[in-house]
């Protein structure tokens, strides 16, 4: 189950974390995809010479989610890999001009939060492997009958009159 984590005391510590996430823990994973199992989550944190906090690590997940092309669903393998400095502000906006950072609201951050936003990114774009992918929607349509030439159907062209009366004039 997510967790709530110090960050500051893990990275001061070294420490590893090894944990597993269930589907409700990663809402905004889940409302896009069918998380088939647990969610294996490993981080390492640790901290610099200037104090500041690193996470390493990955989440792996196996999932089912409807590809937008073809809309069958699919089984897939995530793999997400972490690496950022978590921060609060104003420490957060000046890290970031130079590696990524994860803006923590207080002195502990949810397990989930960290691995979450790097597992949504590790969805493929398309998730059908074959192309021409069999699923996919046909694409061509065939053109409509041709439209009969005038007269060369039984019916009247509704003008005739009026080009009749026209050639009446002009002569």
């Amino acid at each position: 189950p997510d967790e709530r984590l110090s960050y500051i005391e893990l990275a001061r510590q070294g420490a590893k974390v090894e944990r597993r996430l269930v589907a409700q823990d990663l809402s905004r994973l889940s409302s896009i995809a069918r998380i088939q199992d647990n969610v294996d989550v490993v981080l390492e944190f640790n901290s610099d010479e200037l104090g500041r906090c690193w996470v390493q690590g990955s989440a792996d997940a196996r999932v089912q989610t409807r590809c937008q092309r073809c809309l069958e669903y699919f089984d897939r393998a995530l793999h997400a890999q972490v690496s950022f400095c978590i921060a609060q502000e104003p420490l957060a906006s000046k890290l970031a001009k130079e590696s990524d950072v994860f803006t923590a609201g207080s002195d502990t951050v949810l397990l989930s939060d960290l691995v979450e936003d790097d597992l949504l990114m590790a969805l493929p774009e398309r998730l059908c492997e074959r192309e021409p992918c069999e699923h996919a929607p046909q694409l061509y349509y065939p053109a409509a009958e041709p439209v009969a030439e005038e007269g060369a159907s039984g019916t009247e062209n509704p003008f005739s009159v009026l080009a009749a009366l026209k050639n009446q004039e002009d002569s």
